[in-house]
């Protein structure tokens, strides 16, 4: 997001709603066709903020914050979003205008979801609700820091696919057993590239971590549900390696085709470190509650690298990441079965080790991993 956004403002106070209300923001999300006709993905628009609700039954709310500052019809800008949240399959959508809209038009607007403010209004809402907008309390609503990563990642093209699938796609993407494919693939490909000693390369690293978790929480969930009370290793195993291929029939069929292609055995055709997957998948499935915490943590911790110290997002990163001890135990084993899996350097894993307990001691605490 460029500094000079006239909508910047608005943005902001979008994303602090978020993470008051315990909602995972991402800025500006590009909607994008599945089906391209050129190198170059065309984007249809992107989303001003997209606030993600992860519930305890692994289901994925999502929430659209349209910010315009430009005078905008309300009505006329409601019909739009109502085409955005349906195209995209979104759950509702928060319209932030200049102007206010007629009490009619709301009505109308809110028939489809849709919830017209202006500025002002939406102002007074957080406050009805008890927040206060004018304070940013994390570092995921800090737009310097937002400013810095988007920075660092046009300057360094190489990461660029990678940051695209954990900050942009990802967050609406809605087969999550694609998603746990395609970050592996794409933390194998950078992982070679990446620094333990630069903030931005742990930045990036969390990212991809939270968009791993984001979509981790939702098979662990459905796993559950699959498998049942049953307690049988192999009974599971069977299961999770079925659903992240779309079935017995697709899986099948792309393993005989890979083996075709690339000669590949049985026991090559599955996740990297097929059994530390499944080892981490035991451990997740009675930590499922915490797992779902995990993204909003990872990427606040992130950022926190890429910053620096802000003393008065402590508060808030100390609760997140610390008030349930098994928050910071689930990242750092996910982080060890990424690391196994895609190789990168192992100092990675001290040094996230070493945040939490540096934020621990800082607020007085020490965080269990």
């Amino acid at each position: 997001m460029a500094p000079k956004d006239k909508d910047r403002a608005q943005k902001r106070m979008a994303m602090e709603f978020c993470i008051q209300q315990g909602i995972l923001p991402y800025m500006e999300v590009p909607v994008v066709e599945e089906v391209q006709f050129q190198r170059t993905p065309i984007y249809i628009t992107d989303l001003d903020v997209l606030g993600l609700t992860l519930s305890w039954n692994g289901t994925i709310h999502r929430t659209l914050f349209d910010c315009k500052t430009s005078k905008d019809s309300p009505i006329n800008r409601a019909i739009w979003s109502t085409g955005i949240v349906e195209h995209s399959s979104l759950d509702e959508a928060y319209v932030i205008l200049k102007r206010s809209a007629l009490p009619t038009h709301k009505v109308t607007a809110e028939e489809k979801d849709i919830y017209l403010f202006d500025a002002d209004g939406f102002e007074q809402f957080m406050k009805f609700h008890g927040f206060e907008p004018t304070i940013t309390t994390s570092y995921l609503s800090d737009l310097v820091a937002l400013d810095s990563a988007q920075d660092f990642i046009r300057a360094n093209p190489v990461f660029s696919a990678s940051y695209e699938w954990a900050v942009q796609r990802s967050p609406l993407e809605r087969d999550s057993a694609r998603a746990i494919r395609s970050l592996l693939a794409k933390l194998l490909e950078i992982s070679g590239e990446l620094d333990p000693i630069k903030p931005a390369h742990r930045y990036l690293l969390a990212e991809i971590v939270a968009a791993f978790c984001l979509h981790l929480q939702v098979a662990v969930s459905r796993l559950i549900r699959m498998v049942g009370a049953s307690s049988d290793k192999a009974y599971l195993e069977e299961v999770t390696k079925y659903y992240l291929w779309g079935g017995y029939n697709n899986f099948q069929a792309k393993k005989k085709m890979s083996q075709l292609v690339l000669q590949l055995e049985d026991e090559e055709f599955a996740l990297p470190a097929w059994s530390s997957f499944i080892k981490l998948i035991g451990i997740l499935i009675p930590s499922v509650n915490s797992l779902r915490r995990v993204p909003v943590a990872a990427r606040t911790l992130g950022l926190r690298s890429l910053s620096g110290v802000v003393e008065e997002y402590e508060k808030y990163t100390n609760r997140l990441v610390l008030g349930d001890r098994k928050v910071s135990y689930v990242y750092m084993q996910v982080m060890r079965y990424l690391q196994e899996a895609t190789g990168f350097p192992r100092p990675f894993i001290s040094a996230f080790d070493e945040d939490i307990e540096g934020l621990g001691k800082i607020n007085g605490l020490r965080g269990s991993t």
